[in-house]
């Protein structure tokens, strides 16, 4: 993949999609001499092709199993990218995900495979090379810092607004500088 990237991004880059999980903070302190984060958090899982296709929020303290994955992720990842190009077939796109023991199980493999969608393989034991990690979820993040939020809808909806303040120039590097 990275060889089609030698002139420009490559022409299938609209048709990738990625994602991961991160945690969002009720307060994570601005300073960085101070590494203070409150212990309420809620887990969310973000599905990007060039902007958010998907956002899922997990029920508190819940665990991200093959099973959860399939059945409250990718589900509505594969119903969204039907809603996105009803014309198209699921074989146009290219998915990618880490190597956590959910992405990486025979289960969720199989549920891909039934799904059409092309799996771009994480060489193992690599570090992340998923957009998310280096480009979205440290920008909006940053933009969360020194906030407090008292609820899960507070929470969210300041996520949301962050996401939507970033200029379409963002996004695309986001990709393109990964």
């Amino acid at each position: 993949m990275l060889k089609d990237y030698v002139n420009g991004a490559p022409p299938y880059l609209n048709n990738f999609v990625t994602g991961d999980e991160t945690c969002l903070y009720y307060y994570d302190v601005r300073s960085r001499r101070k590494n203070q984060k409150s212990i309420r958090k809620k887990m969310i899982l973000v599905f990007l092709t060039v902007g958010i296709l998907t956002r899922i929020v997990l029920e508190s303290q819940r665990t991200v199993t093959a099973s959860c994955y399939i059945t409250e992720c990718l589900t509505q990842v594969v119903k969204q990218l039907k809603k996105l190009r009803p014309r198209s077939g699921m074989d146009t796109w290219y998915f990618h995900h880490d190597n956590a023991r959910p992405h990486a199980a025979r289960l969720m493999q199989g549920f891909l495979e039934n799904a059409g969608l092309k799996l771009l393989a994480q060489p193992p034991y690599s570090p992340d090379l998923a957009p998310c990690d280096f480009g979205l979820f440290p920008l909006v993040k940053d933009k969360l810092k020194g906030r407090k939020f008292r609820t899960d809808e507070e929470l969210l909806a300041a996520w949301d607004q962050a996401c939507a303040e970033l200029p379409e120039s963002k996004w695309q590097d986001i990709f393109n500088d990964q």
